[in-house]
């Protein structure tokens, strides 16, 4: 700024000209003293978002959340000088994109309250459910309204990147100046972040006490940034403080890690002296963020040439009837990368379902997620064409044919999961078509309701009987599957109960040891958008070694999967597509004669080695929390199944046990499993095992009596029984 000196950004067209309502909102932003980096960062997201609103033809103050839906599909689409790959992603990240989108917020936020008239929706607070979760303090701001962004990806929760002691040590002997060896001998002992180490000045060292002093400096001549408000202080060790001498300054306030220090600075690299009123620029299109430099000096730089019609050709792949999720930088697996509208035959119809398809994308719903939903509604517009075919606007569209539509799914004989998706997408589109205007004409009645949703009983996991699994896990069944690749992929589901979409996109080195040595699977949860880490067991191990070293001698020039694709795949870029894993393990077990105990054909599915797994765990004793963690569940609900199972397998046991059971007089109990007190006497033995364990068996006196013979147990009490 001149008259503070502080750094500061602004956005400048491409006449040289001030974005004026950016430059107020950034200007804002240094008022309240904030980091000169997050107002760079901002100017950054304000300077794509004016470019975007000049290629869509739309002025700031007119733009709504379908705008903001738009660019983010713009974000995350590939620029038009790029060739697409089947495996590509998008030009950027969810987590990316949503740092653009808090620069847009919260620019209209400043704008609403400056009083500026701007679309409600983009700045309305909302009362959010949080489901069954209830987090402490709950009831303090129960049922009131909270600020929550209309649009926001859903960015996938990774496991931090570590390095061990060998990798740390290597890295440091690589360097060939003192300054870089202490540099990184103290990230990685301190772990205190880049700005607060070139922060550092002689003075923060307290040599006799080991100690380290970070403190916030906004003056720092290389514009290392703290990122505290208070002080602190850290131990160090003795060899560090060494390191830490050899360097030292006579200047106490000099920086500790100097450029400019000869015996520091490597004597190849050479540094391009900046003037003190050069700019940098941050962006290379349309809208250009500018710090330090008049508006007209900025506009007489040169700038790289726009490709102009970006937005426009977005929207015509948008405007097609089938997309795919690559062309629109949707990231998405291989054989689930395409959406189609064209079976939704009504016009009226199919245009707001695209827009609907579009907004979710741009909050963060995956492409599968999108391709049912036009599946979804295609099953309606079936249901209109053959019942209804006089319906031809939304008008028409009242609660009686939504309750024939409910009686058309029932006659078809679709399942109640299918019965439910077809509904659940057809009640959010309704909402959504109500809250944004899609279908100005459509009535306020025509709602599906939550208690008009089929029933969803809660199933029994699906395992895999132990008859049946031991044909599976045989090594003369394994061998007679055709492909090492399916082989290998058959052998890591079974020991890790991976889904399966996962394991096909595992990267070719997914395993690392841990502090034992004991290898671990490091590997992406597509489901719930998180990265996990889960120990792997000796034949799980072999198996991704034995794929390794298939993949180095077929694709010598390496892979980036761990399972490439089988066929039509010479340079290896393709991963195993789970369509036909499917297909081939079905194969497989027709070519063994996969039968059950009672000798008829069965057919099992990859997905059904996950419930297996989880079987035999919680059969195995171990806990319900630690099996949830093993096979990545977001909530105990669905690992709530496996224990159901449990609870019957340990039931028929304990039948069998009370048969068998006698008291300390060597008399046989009776006990009767069809009696209606044995439910009651199942809950007592459990309470009475956690209340009363003794030595060499437990009391069987219920837990609301009072015991009359105190430590008398074993010796005389008729309540003693012994333990199997």
């Amino acid at each position: 700024m001149p008259v503070t000196g502080v750094e500061s950004w602004t956005v400048v067209g491409d006449d040289g000209a001030v974005v004026a309502p950016a430059e107020r909102y950034l200007a804002y932003l240094g008022a309240l003293e904030r980091s000169p980096n997050t107002v760079r960062a901002y100017a950054a997201s304000l300077r794509l978002w004016f470019e975007f609103l000049g290629q869509a033809g739309v002025g700031w103050a007119d733009a709504g959340v379908e705008d903001v839906a738009r660019f983010v599909a713009w974000l995350r689409a590939p620029a038009e000088n790029v060739i697409v790959l089947e495996t590509g992603t998008g030009r950027r990240s969810p987590a990316t994109v949503n740092r653009h989108l808090a620069g847009v917020f919260g620019f209209y936020d400043h704008h609403a309250r400056s009083g500026v008239g701007v679309a409600g929706e983009l700045v309305a607070w909302r009362r959010v459910s949080r489901g069954s979760y209830k987090p402490f303090l709950h009831h303090v701001t129960k049922g009131q309204p909270i600020p929550a962004r209309p649009v926001k990806l859903i960015v996938t929760r990774r496991a931090p990147r570590t390095l061990d002691a060998g990798q740390v040590a290597a890295i440091v002997a690589a360097c060939e100046h003192l300054r870089d060896q202490f540099l990184f001998a103290l990230l990685a002992e301190t772990g205190m972040r880049v700005g607060q180490a070139l922060g550092l000045r002689h003075c923060d060292f307290v040599s006799r006490r080991r100690e380290i002093r970070i403190v916030a400096r906004p003056d720092n001549a290389n514009g290392a940034r703290a990122k505290l408000r208070e002080a602190a202080v850290i131990p160090v060790s003795a060899p560090l403080v060494r390191r830490a001498d050899r360097g030292r300054c006579p200047a106490a306030h000099a920086p500790v890690l100097d450029d400019h220090q000869p015996d520091l600075h490597s004597p190849r690299r050479h540094r391009r002296a900046r003037g003190p009123d050069q700019g940098r620029r941050v962006g290379r299109d349309r809208e250009h963020a500018v710090r330090g430099q008049p508006a007209a000096a900025a506009a007489a730089r040169p700038r790289p040439v726009l490709v102009h019609g970006q937005a426009v050709a977005l929207d015509a792949e948008y405007a097609g009837d089938h997309w795919n999720a690559h062309r629109l930088g949707v990231p998405a697996r291989r054989g689930r990368q395409t959406a189609r509208f064209d079976a939704i035959t009504q016009d009226w119809l199919r245009d707001p379902v695209k827009r609907w398809s579009r907004f979710r994308l741009a909050t963060g719903c995956a492409f599968a997620t999108i391709s049912a939903g036009a599946l979804a509604m295609s099953r309606f517009s079936a249901f209109l064409a053959e019942r209804h075919p006089g319906v031809t606007n939304e008008t028409s569209i009242i609660r009686p044919v939504l309750e024939d539509y409910l009686t058309w799914l029932l006659t078809k004989g679709y399942s109640a999961s299918t019965r439910a998706l077809s509904l659940s997408m057809l009640r959010v589109f309704s909402d959504a078509c109500h809250r944004h205007g899609w279908l100005p004409g459509l009535p306020h009645s025509a709602v599906i309701y939550a208690e008009e949703l089929p029933y969803h009983h809660d199933q029994v996991a699906r395992f895999i009987p132990e008859f049946v699994m031991a044909q599976l896990e045989s090594a003369a069944a394994l061998d007679r599957l055709p492909f090492t690749t399916t082989r290998n992929l058959v052998v890591v589901l079974i020991e890790t109960g991976l889904r399966g979409g996962d394991a096909c996109g595992l990267a070719f080195s997914p395993t690392l040891d841990d502090s034992a040595g004991w290898p671990c699977l490091r590997f992406e949860a597509t489901k719930v958008r998180a990265e996990q880490l889960i120990p792997l067991s000796a034949k799980a191990a072999a198996a991704i070694r034995s794929q390794q070293a298939h993949v180095r001698q077929h694709w010598p020039a390496g892979s980036p999967w761990l399972f490439p694709g089988i066929t039509g795949n010479d340079d290896g870029s393709k991963a195993y597509s789970h369509r036909t894993f499917a297909q081939q393990l079905a194969h497989w077990q027709h070519i063994i004669g996969l039968r059950d105990q009672a000798g008829q054909p069965v057919t099992v599915t990859g997905h059904q080695f996950r419930h297996t797994l989880g079987t035999r765990l919680i059969n195995s004793g171990v806990p319900q929390h630690v099996v949830q963690k093993l096979l990545g569940h977001a909530s105990p609900h669905m690992t709530a199944h496996y224990a159901r199972i449990h609870d019957t397998t340990i039931r028929e046991a304990f039948d069998h046990y009370q048969s068998q059971r006698v008291n300390i007089a060597g008399q046989t109990l009776g006990y009767d499993p069809d009696a209606p007190t044995a439910t009651a006497e199942w809950v007592k033995h459990n309470l009475s095992r956690i209340r009363d364990s003794l030595p060499n068996g437990y009391c069987g006196r219920p837990p609301q009596q009072d015991c009359p013979h105190p430590n008398a147990c074993g010796t005389q009490s008729w309540s003693f029984v012994l333990a199997a």
